[in-house]
Parts: structure tokens; C-alpha cells; sequence
């Protein structure tokens, strides 16, 4: 014996079902349309988006496990002027090393000698002194005694000067997938490095260019850059992977860092 099943449909709910469907689709095709022929407008509209988001997240406190070193007015009133002599930079590593931290970065370029230094400005002057202290030396000699990261800029765009350099990463980093003719990684034209003898005393390096979005604000920060033919890391990675450990970093397409010890 069967049962007869009664459905009432709502028009109603039908009809805003519809609704939503058809402003749903138009605003799916605008999107779409905008990312085809105004692309710039199209990313200025998903940045929006994710402005808002986080908005609606609300604030994420961060954790005791990274702490950032600011120099800033209080710092200025304590040690003086900007930019601070080597030594003084040199004891705060030190002290930074005593804490026992895991890695420290610095998102400063030290492209030239202190010349701030008693033994560089005896010279300048004709009496040499080989007493006299250098502060870039002793500065030389912590970064090669403390685990720290220094960092460096890469120039992204093509200038009638562009400095180049050679920087070495102590570890391996490895494309896989990769689509023959296409690159996804931004390439670099040249590096601002820190001086040779500096570049050469640090354990590591890293990257930390900002690349805003067209509309000015910094969204995202590059992980991973291409130059002369190589991938470098941004000073956050660096530090990260060499807190772990890691010495071989796989990158696969689309882009995903997988980490090997």
C-alpha cells in the first residue's frame, strides 16, 4: 500500500533562491571580466577583500617565540644617533648570544666600512695607530660567532647601474615540476649586498624586499627569488630554515616549500 508524499514548494523561497543565484553569477562574470581586461582593478578589489577578512578575524596576539628589535626613538635617546657605530651594534649581538637566542636577522644592509671607526679615522688623518681599535673587525668577528642572518636587497627592476654580487646560501634549493617556459618566481636584476668582508664573515643571508601591491600597501612578502639563474631565500625563510636545521629546500609547482633535514 503506498503512502502519497505532499511537498508544498514556497515561491517565495524560490524566488530568493533565484535571486542570490542570478547576483551571485553577475558579480562572479564582473569579477571575471575585471581580471581579463582590468587586472589592476581586479587585484586593488581582492585586496579589499582581504582587508576585511582579517577584520573579521580580529587580532591574532602573537607568540614570545619571535621578538623583533626595533630601533627606535627610545633606543635613539640610550645609544645616540642613527646609524649606530659597529661596537655598539656588536655588544648587543653578544647579548642576544648570551640569551641564547636560535637566530638572529638583520633587516639592515651594511654596504660600507664604519667610518666611525678609531683605526679608520687615525688613518684618514695620517697617524696610524695599529692599536687603535676596528669597530668593523670586532663586528666581523661576532657575526661569525653568533647565529646571525644578514640580510641584503635585491634590485627587481632594470637601471643604467646595477650592482652585482654573489651571495652564498648554505643550503640547497631545489625546483621540481617546473613547467617547461613558464616561471612563477620573481627575477631579480642585481643585489645590494653588505661589504665583502662582512657578506663573508656571516653564516647566512636573506632577502627583505617589500613589493607592494598597485594601490601602495604591502599584502605579501616574497618567499623565494630567482637571480642569475638561482633561488634565493627571503631573511625570514633563512632564518627559519637554519633554526631547523634544514639543508635542502624542494619548491614545487604551483608554488610549495617543502622542507627536507
Amino acid at each position: 500500500m503506498f503512502q502519497q508524499l505532499n511537498i508544498s514548494i514556497d515561491k517565495k523561497s524560490i524566488k530568493k533562491f533565484l535571486l542570490y543565484s542570478t547576483v551571485a553569477l553577475l558579480i562572479s562574470t564582473i569579477i571575471i571580466i575585471l581580471d581579463i581586461k582590468f587586472p589592476q582593478v581586479s587585484q586593488s578589489f581582492d585586496g579589499k577583500i582581504r582587508d576585511y577578512m582579517f577584520l573579521l578575524r580580529g587580532k591574532i596576539e602573537p607568540k614570545n617565540d619571535v621578538v623583533i628589535i626595533d630601533v627606535d626613538e627610545k633606543s635613539l635617546t640610550n645609544l645616540g644617533q642613527w646609524p649606530w657605530s659597529r661596537n655598539k651594534l656588536g655588544v648587543i649581538l653578544e647579548n642576544l648570544a648570551k640569551s641564547e637566542v636560535s637566530a638572529i636577522g638583520f633587516d639592515i644592509v651594511f654596504a660600507e666600512l664604519d667610518q666611525s671607526s678609531p683605526k679608520k679615522v687615525l688613518e684618514e688623518l695620517g697617524m696610524k695607530n695599529k692599536n687603535a681599535q676596528d669597530y668593523d673587525a670586532y663586528f666581523n668577528t661576532i657575526i661569525a660567532s653568533t647565529p646571525t642572518i644578514l640580510g641584503y636587497q635585491f634590485e627587481l627592476e632594470e637601471k643604467d647601474y646595477v650592482r652585482q654580487g654573489s651571495i652564498d646560501i648554505p643550503a640547497i634549493f631545489v625546483e621540481k615540476n617546473k613547467l617547461e617556459g613558464s616561471d612563477m618566481l620573481i627575477n631579480a636584476k642585481g643585489a645590494i649586498l653588505n661589504h665583502q668582508s662582512l657578506q663573508e664573515s656571516g653564516y647566512s643571508s636573506g632577502f627583505f624586499n617589500n613589493i607592494p601591491d598597485d594601490g601602495g600597501t604591502v599584502r605579501s612578502v616574497p618567499l623565494i627569488i630567482r637571480y642569475d639563474d638561482q633561488i634565493y631565500p627571503s631573511i625570514a625563510l633563512e632564518m627559519v630554515r637554519a633554526s631547523l636545521g634544514i639543508d635542502k629546500v624542494i619548491i614545487r609547482e604551483p608554488l610549495k616549500i617543502n622542507q627536507f633535514s
